[in-house]
């Protein structure tokens, strides 16, 4: 993105977005403003178009700029999801975007029916085009449930599905694929492919390599990667709601609701909670309606949030927003379907993941963690570690006899006196709880000291969110697990709708000191997302149990935007 567009969504979401994470176009010149926004398309690259229940979709999403044809860098948070012919959700994934692509997979249980899915991708941006979405089809074949008649193929109906040998052999003039030995191997033998690249293009492109058991089980055409970048633009008006962009990270959204209708929406102050080892504190001030949103630009290791109203009694509610979502109204179906002669192929098939998912535990992901998190809180922390000293009962206690600088009033109220040449005041310090913000002091001096591990306090003013505190006194449990007790008022606790954490894949390797007793019927070799390739690059993975062909594929866009999609067969005997 070049620096006058970076200026313009820099003032455009900072004036727009300071109270809300949507909101409704008011002048000509903020519709001028949008239009100069960069324009985004998703691109969902996938390992099958056709699945059993009991085995894994896994896939890659790209974010491109349509105006430069590259992936984009504006959007950080894109959305995957699989859609019935309903139009109902089997699942909903939140992906986190590095440059433009993120990537997540999903394990489809027996409770998913036979029939035509499609895989679904987009970002809050593209919802502003509500019919700009990625579709691509996915028919899945659940041998579990009985009933198998909404695929069982009609005679007198002729349905188009992909010619497989089309896919078993395209080439590209930039990226040569090339297996090191002949096109037939062994069970358990290591098979290597080289990817040669042509120019610097391909070489700093992103892209997803997978290689998987082609078998006679019909499957639907795959989306082509030259259809991905489309037309469609913004197209803002005065008095339109407008969704801003995830450009900095995650948004959680909620709005408040006055039981008192003669009480202010307007300039509320509301806190979130994350608790966990690594927790998140943030504060925001809600608009004129209500509304409020949290700007998570880092990871977080915790599933629930705890949102409380600052400022209030009890005459307000509390609710956390859902993302929107694309138009699904628009998806039309591909008709996917199986013969009865596909009945032995089906129960083999069925049998080996059967197998694959009895010895999962053999052969785990790895989930990547994060660079470490620190507090959000800076300057001169003095950190109390309570196992050092003698334990007392009472919080009360521990702050006399331990900490120095901080106490608790007569009315149950911490404090904190300021640095020896800062003015003291009578504001109160910013008080925390495993990452829970305390509004109430009394909740907290009723928890049994001798649970608390750590003290962390900082003497200097501090200013958060739009408050300003006299320093802050952080507490840290031993299980770091304190909610604040059920009297608490104008609080929300909810399961968050949180990112895919990103994953290393498992590969199987087989050595001399392998254990060769453990059963080996994968159909999936290898699926390796997010790809940056070098001028030549050398891929390894082991053949499996299962015999067939297996195809090579590797897709995905150069540097330039460009469409990459190439494969190979080899067989396995």
């Amino acid at each position: 993105m070049n620096t006058k567009k970076i200026i313009t969504v820099l003032l455009l979401v900072g004036a727009l977005s300071s109270l809300s994470a949507q909101f409704v176009i008011k002048s000509d010149a903020q519709v001028k403003q949008i239009r100069e926004l960069p324009q985004e398309t998703t691109f969902v690259h996938y390992n099958a178009t056709t699945l059993f229940a009991g085995e894994y979709l896994y896939y890659q999403i790209d974010c491109f700029n349509n105006e430069t044809r590259k992936l984009s860098d504006f959007s950080k948070i894109a959305y995957v999801a699989l859609i019935n012919e309903n139009k109902e959700e089997v699942f909903r994934h939140k992906i986190r975007l590095k440059d433009g692509v993120g990537y997540g997979d999903f394990f489809i249980p027996v409770t998913v029916p036979s029939g035509s899915y499609k895989v679904v991708g987009y970002t809050r941006w593209t919802l502003n085009t509500p019919n700009t979405f990625f579709q691509g089809d996915l028919g899945i074949i659940n041998p579990y449930l009985g009933d198998q008649k909404v695929i069982l193929k009609n005679e007198n109906l002729n349905v188009k599905t992909d010619d497989v040998s089309e896919a078993m052999n395209r080439s590209s003039s930039d990226l040569k694929l090339s297996l090191s030995n002949n096109k037939s191997y062994a069970k358990r033998t290591q098979v290597s492919f080289y990817l040669t690249s042509t120019n610097n293009k391909v070489k700093n492109g992103q892209y997803a390599i997978s290689v998987r058991k082609l078998d006679a089980i019909p499957v639907l055409k795959a989306n082509n990667t030259a259809t991905v970048l489309n037309e469609s633009s913004l197209q803002p008006r005065i008095g339109q709601e407008w969704i801003l962009p995830e450009l900095r990270g995650e948004l959680i959204t909620g709005v408040i609701s006055a039981k008192n209708t003669n009480a202010s929406l307007e300039n509320n102050s509301v806190s979130l909670s994350i608790p966990g080892e690594q927790y998140q504190l943030e504060i925001a001030s809600t608009d004129s309606n209500g509304r409020f949103f949290f700007n998570m630009e880092q990871e977080y290791d915790g599933n629930e949030a705890i949102v409380q109203l600052l400022d209030t009694t009890d005459d307000y509610s509390i609710r956390l927003e859902e993302v929107g979502r694309p138009n699904y109204d628009i998806v039309q179906f591909k008709k996917f379907t199986i013969d009865r002669s596909l009945k032995n192929a089906i129960e083999q098939r069925s049998v080996y993941n059967q197998i694959e998912n009895g010895y999962f535990e053999k052969k785990p992901d790895s989930v990547i963690v994060g660079p470490p998190v620190a507090p959000f809180y800076e300057g001169n922390v003095e950190r109390y570690d309570l196992d050092a000293y003698s334990r007392f009962k009472t919080i009360k206690e521990t702050l006399v006899e331990v900490v120095d600088n901080a106490w608790v009033e007569r009315d149950e109220a911490f404090k904190v006196r300021g640095p020896i040449d800062d003015v003291q005041t009578d504001l109160p310090p910013l008080v925390i709880a495993d990452g829970l913000l305390i509004k109430d002091h009394t909740n907290l001096l009723a928890y049994d000291a001798r649970r608390i591990k750590y003290i962390n306090l900082i003497r200097d003013k501090y200013i958060y969110g739009a408050k300003l505190y006299q320093g802050i006194l952080a507490f840290e449990t031993e299980e770091g697990d304190y909610n604040g007790g059920s009297s608490f008022s104008n609080i929300l606790t909810e399961q968050l709708f949180k990112p895919q954490q990103s994953k290393k894949y498992f590969k199987q390797i087989y050595t001399a000191d392998s254990n060769q007793r453990i059963p080996d019927y994968r159909s999936q070799l290898l699926w390796l997302p997010n790809v940056k390739l070098k001028e030549q690059q050398q891929f390894d993975f082991y053949t499996s149990d299962n015999t067939g062909t297996y195809l090579i594929t590797i897709s995905g866009f150069t540097e330039g935007g460009a469409p990459v999609s190439i494969s190979n067969t080899f067989k396995v005997e």
